[in-house]
């Protein structure tokens, strides 16, 4: 496991590339946003967006192990290796600690001091 809590095939160079390992549960930036000064208005979760996206993978690399096997060969594609990478990024996104999420966050309104005016000049 990394110091994050991922386990460590994703947050190698692989991962990388696909924006895993580099990814943050959605109360890391969170918190990222209030230390800049901002206030998180409206988060929005979307991991079932990420759930899809594996399923599509996944579902076009066995089409293709069924029926190209040869170019999946001729293009060094290690099926197996893929397939393992998207059943640890599902078991993340189950366990909260990557996802995909819409954050709108908003600089709060400064203080103004009411203005001072001279009463009897």
């Amino acid at each position: 496991m990394s110091a994050r809590g991922l386990p460590r095939a994703l947050t190698g160079l692989q991962t990388w590339i696909g924006c895993i390992a580099e990814a943050r549960p959605v109360r890391d930036y969170e918190r990222v946003l209030h230390d800049a000064g901002l206030r998180v208005a409206h988060t929005e979760p979307h991991d079932g967006a990420v759930d899809r996206m594996l399923d599509q993978i996944e579902s076009r690399l066995t089409l293709l192990r069924m029926t190209a096997a040869d170019r999946l060969s001729a293009a060094e594609v290690d099926v197996d290796s893929v397939l393992y990478y998207s059943r640890l990024a599902r078991q993340a996104v189950t366990d909260g600690l990557i996802g995909y999420a819409l954050l709108t966050a908003q600089k709060p309104p400064r203080f103004e001091r009411p203005s001072r005016t001279r009463h009897g000049s």
